[in-house]
Order: structure tokens, then C-alpha cells, then sequence
């Protein structure tokens, strides 16, 4: 996947492989083209971050058991923040505990955007939560919007409070589509509300990247190569993972700057 698709940041959870192994076997290969895959090497449980990008343009900003913030400079063009997440499961979080996660999370961000002096970042990782839940939503949460034109907006005031927007690209990827999942993770259980489907795992852009992305620039991955990530039913295979892996492709100096 990361040759096929030109991945230069690769963030993986609950990596089972080594990541010295990981990052040995990516430079391995004959289709480098220039690059050398090294390993970030951060707080957060579970999470791994794998960078093709030159190692001076990587700066550490903030790191906590959930998630990663880094500071990269593609192309020595301005600085992106971005933010690896792999928040605790909702199979074992209640919604009022999965809240109060986001409203740290969300908080982290803005303190990182504080000490950085700006707000061109990305949140990207498996959040377990779906884009309507209320720590998405919610102006002192994440505050992850559907309507681009409205997250172009910047911010709301709350009681006299400002709150940034995130835009959430994932909303439009909800529901049954031809050729596309309903979804990124599939899980049912023998409750009266059971959604089937969910969306945990998301990209989350601020307005001032806009500019950068277009609306095909996120992706869930159901394919690599000639093999299927897809069961015979359609949902992930476990064989490789029980979520499908999502690709946001952000377009700097005309270049295509992938981040998985």
C-alpha cells in the first residue's frame, strides 16, 4: 500500500510487527525512489508512526497514551500539525467517557496550535467514535463539521467562547454506496440500536489546509494491489485487519503528499 498509493506518513494501530522490522522491510524495496522510511518512536500506546519524509522536517510536538502530535514541513513549505489518535474502544468506554476524551484530545490540539502559532493541522486515526457522535460534535469537543462552507468559517462563539472547526470529509462516507463499504469497522451485537456499521476511523482537516484538499482526497482502502481486504461479506477481512485502512491525499506545491 505504501508504494502503490505513494504513502510518505504512515500511521498504524495496534502494529503487530517490530516497528525497526516495519521500517527494514519498507526500505527494502526497489521502489523507494529516493526516500528512507525511519520510525517515530513517540509516547502513545499502541500507535505507529512510520515517516518517509526527510528526518529535519519532522519536529515532536506532543505525545500522550492516545496520541501523537508532530510538526512536518513537506517540501520546507509551511509547517502541518499532525495528529495520530487511537482513542480507547466503545465497546468498553461509555459515550459520557468517550466525551470527556475527545474534550482532551481537542484541548491538546489547541494548545499545540498555541505553542506552534498555527492551526494548519490534521487529526487522523482510528477515534472509535462515529462522525455524529457527541465528542465529534460537540463546540468544546472535536467540533467536526459535514459542510465544508461552514467549516470554512473558522470558528462560533458558545457564550461568548470561541471554538475552531474541524471538517470532517468522513460524513459523506457513511451509508451504502456501490463499490464502497458502509463503513471502515463492522461490528453487531444483539442490542435493540445496533448501527452494523461504523465510521471510527477518520481525518479531520482545519480550514486553512482546505485549500490543499479536494473532495476526493480521502479514501477507504479496500484494496491493495490485486489482493482484497474485503471477506466474502463484504466487511474487513481479519486476516489483515477488522478495520480498512483510509488514505488522505493532501496536494502541496502540486506535488501528491499522502498521509495513511
Amino acid at each position: 500500500l505504501t508504494y502503490e498509493r505513494g504513502v510518505d506518513l504512515l500511521i498504524i494501530a495496534e502494529c503487530t510487527k517490530n516497528s525497526a522490522d516495519l521500517a527494514a522491510a519498507l526500505n527494502s524495496s526497489s521502489n523507494l525512489q529516493g526516500r528512507r522510511f525511519q520510525v517515530d518512536l513517540g509516547f502513545a500506546q499502541r500507535l505507529t508512526i512510520v515517516s518517509g519524509l526527510e528526518q529535519d522536517s519532522v519536529k515532536p510536538v506532543s505525545d500522550a497514551l492516545h496520541y501523537s502530535i508532530r510538526e512536518y514541513r513537506p517540501n520546507g513549505e509551511a509547517p502541518i500539525l499532525v495528529v495520530c489518535a487511537h482513542l480507547p474502544s466503545k465497546r468498553f468506554q461509555s459515550e459520557q467517557s468517550q466525551q470527556s476524551l475527545a474534550f482532551e484530545l481537542a484541548n491538546a490540539i489547541k494548545s499545540a496550535e498555541e505553542r506552534q502559532g498555527h492551526a494548519r493541522t490534521i487529526l487522523i486515526g482510528d477515534l472509535n467514535m462515529n462522525p455524529f457522535d457527541s465528542g465529534m460534535v460537540a463546540a468544546n469537543g472535536l467540533h467536526a463539521v459535514m459542510d465544508r462552507k461552514i467549516a470554512e468559517q473558522i470558528d462560533r462563539s458558545i457564550f461568548g467562547v470561541e471554538h475552531k472547526f474541524f471538517y470532517n470529509p468522513m460524513w459523506s462516507m457513511l451509508g451504502d454506496r456501490k463499490n464502497r463499504p458502509s463503513g471502515t469497522y463492522y461490528y453487531s451485537n444483539s442490542a435493540h440500536v445496533s448501527y452494523f456499521w461504523h465510521t471510527f476511523d477518520q481525518v479531520l482537516l482545519r480550514p486553512s489546509l482546505l485549500k490543499h484538499y479536494n473532495d476526493n482526497g480521502v479514501k477507504v482502502i479496500t484494496r491493495i494491489g490485486g489482493t482484497t481486504l474485503r471477506s466474502k461479506k463484504g466487511r474487513p477481512n481479519k486476516s489483515f485487519s477488522d478495520h480498512f485502512p483510509i488514505l488522505l491525499n493532501l496536494t502541496i506545491r502540486s506535488e501528491a503528499k499522502n498521509v495513511h
